[in-house]
């Protein structure tokens, strides 16, 4: 964690490593509250449709006529309910950990289409599209795939914070690409209004936020963990309408 601190940052630094790791489990636990409501809706769908087979299957049993074949079918379908809800529960316990970080080879195009699932519902009740423009093959870094997960979810998070009072056709892209130096680009784009050119140069600092809720320090956190992994974060004022945050990582 010691290139976290580092004089390489160009924002006011943190000094004290469990500090600075407390303070990116923070982070981690305040997305997932953030994001509890669409967890709830993801896992009481499977269970609506555990108990609707079971009292089915239950019927079939009162019946005194029942078909073997039916009601093997209907216990497959409580299986298959059930995993599933399993599965909600275990990637939101895999977003938890506060264990120091472990680095093995990741797939960027992997680990979206894995916070894109994720956060599937958020974009559904914010009537937000969601697109993807990734380049195969891309070559693996070598990451922390916990802290690209906070990284990737700090910024779909803030792309669908800044459509809120868009009007028009919400959508976010994100893009995968080999940079001209072999590192991997990740871009999310996502439309509404441009940020403010005051505010561009002081959001990757700590503690700054134009949210009246937000901590200030998803952004701050995000560009850290890249710089720890090789990498770093970037915002640009391009001249496509919107606007378009880009990180990159080392490949291994």
């Amino acid at each position: 964690m010691d290139t976290l601190t580092r004089g390489k940052m160009d924002q006011p630094s943190l000094h004290d490593e469990t500090l600075v790791e407390r303070l990116v489990h923070i982070d981690r636990l305040s997305l997932l509250g953030e994001m509890a409501s669409g967890f709830a809706h993801e896992v009481n769908q499977p269970l609506t449709a555990i108990a609707t087979y079971a009292r089915a299957a239950s019927r079939m049993l009162a019946s005194g006529s029942m078909d073997p074949q039916k009601l093997a079918g209907v216990l497959d379908a409580i299986s298959e309910q059930a995993l599933r809800a399993g599965d909600c529960i275990a990637r939101m316990r895999a977003l938890t950990p506060s264990a120091a970080a472990r680095r093995s080879p990741v797939s960027c195009n992997v680990t979206i289409r894995e916070i894109c699932d994720l956060m599937a519902p958020e974009f559904k009740r914010a009537g937000t599209e969601i697109a993807l423009d990734l380049a195969e093959p891309l070559p693996l870094v070598e990451a922390d795939p916990l802290h690209i997960h906070q990284v990737l979810i700090n910024l779909l998070r803030n792309a669908l914070d800044a459509q809120k009072d868009w009007t028009e056709h919400r959508r976010v892209r994100i893009s995968s690409a080999v940079g001209a130096n072999g590192d991997v680009i990740v871009k999310i784009w996502n439309t509404g209004s441009k940020i403010a050119p005051q505010n561009a140069d002081m959001m990757f600092h700590p503690f700054f936020s134009t949210k009246a809720q937000g901590t200030g320090l998803g952004l701050n956190i995000s560009r850290s963990l890249l710089r720890a992994h090789g990498g770093d974060l970037h915002y640009s004022r391009d001249s496509e309408p919107g606007t378009t945050f880009s990180f990159s990582l080392p490949t291994r």
